[in-house]
């Protein structure tokens, strides 16, 4: 996939005047991050998308609010997985090995370090909670010893 600079380089997304109401595309929210990357104010932004700029205020004080908002916006790719899986971030094309230090990297494109450390801890403190995810998030029951029927008799 292309990175932010490469996929807005010929322009911002369009909208057809009918969905000049309609609510953010992914496209949209993503052409925002980049107008935020590149410094742009919010006036700016929603005059390259067509759209008001209290639109593109509150999508990003929605964002500052709930950071993981972010990483739904597909602002990662897998480029290999040898025994630790590499991703590169797609604002800026630097690539990571593991999922979470990767999106640690894309949200502090727009976010301050503590919110970052605050929305994705350090894996040390996570590593309880992924073991559990691994499972399904259900602890799994360990086996019974069997005793053998003559045993329990006597």
């Amino acid at each position: 996939m292309p990175t932010l600079d490469e996929r807005f380089k010929g322009g911002p997304p369009t909208r057809e005047p009918a969905d000049a109401h309609a609510w953010l595309s992914a496209e949209e929210r993503r052409f925002i991050l980049w107008g935020l990357k590149e410094q742009w104010s919010a006036l700016r932004i929603g005059r390259a998308l067509g759209v008001n700029e209290a639109t593109v205020r509150r999508f990003r004080k929605r964002f500052w609010e709930e950071p993981r908002l972010l990483l739904e916006l597909g602002l990662y790719e897998m480029v290999g997985s040898v025994r630790t899986p590499e991703y590169r971030c797609l604002v800026c094309g630097e690539q990571a090995l593991g999922r979470l230090a990767t999106e640690r990297h894309v949200l502090r494109h727009y976010l301050e370090e503590a919110v970052v450390m605050a929305t994705l801890p350090e894996v040390a403190s996570n590593s309880a909670h992924q073991s559990q995810d691994q499972e399904g998030g259900e602890k799994k029951l360990q086996p019974r010893h069997r005793v053998p029927r003559r045993q329990r008799r006597l």
